[in-house]
């Protein structure tokens, strides 16, 4: 993980050496994470106001911090989705370039890479996680974890 100004997050870099293939693999495994954990939130988010309604400590309090939190992770997850957007577009002119036999397609597909790692690795997990390993256990943690 690179370095980072105050209040913005680590990024993460894409490993020197790796293959076309590999680099596309990064590209799938960080923006599938990035999609689960979108979809997990909008499942888990839809549901919790009722949850909260059949909890006696249901308080003002409570909605309202909830509603921020929903609100940040709603953000989180526009600003990550765009990014694996991004990458899925990098990707295909890496994989159309490539067709083509041009030197530039391992390029492509590394910009590809670095915009999907950070999707997940900088959007979603505020620099504390990188998930650019080929072989379990896939990501390495940075910095303070809760």
């Amino acid at each position: 993980v690179g370095g980072a100004g105050a209040g913005e997050a680590a990024r993460c870099q894409v490993p020197v050496g790796y293959s076309y293939e590999q680099l596309e693999m990064v590209v799938r495994r960080n923006c599938v994470k990035v999609a689960d954990t979108t979809r997990q939130f909008d499942d888990a988010s839809t549901n919790f106001p009722a949850l909260w309604l059949n909890m006696a400590l249901y308080s003002q309090w409570t909605d309202e911090i909830a509603a921020a939190q929903r609100e940040a992770w709603l953000a989180k997850g526009r600003n990550a989705t765009g990014l694996c957007q991004d990458a899925e577009e990098a990707a295909r002119v890496a994989r159309n370039t490539r067709l083509l036999a041009r030197d530039s397609a391992a390029n492509d597909m590394s910009h590809a890479a670095y915009l999907a790692l950070n999707a997940w690795g900088a959007a979603i997990m505020e620099g504390r996680e990188c998930c650019a390993l080929l072989t379990p256990p896939y990501c390495t943690h940075h910095g303070r974890m809760a």
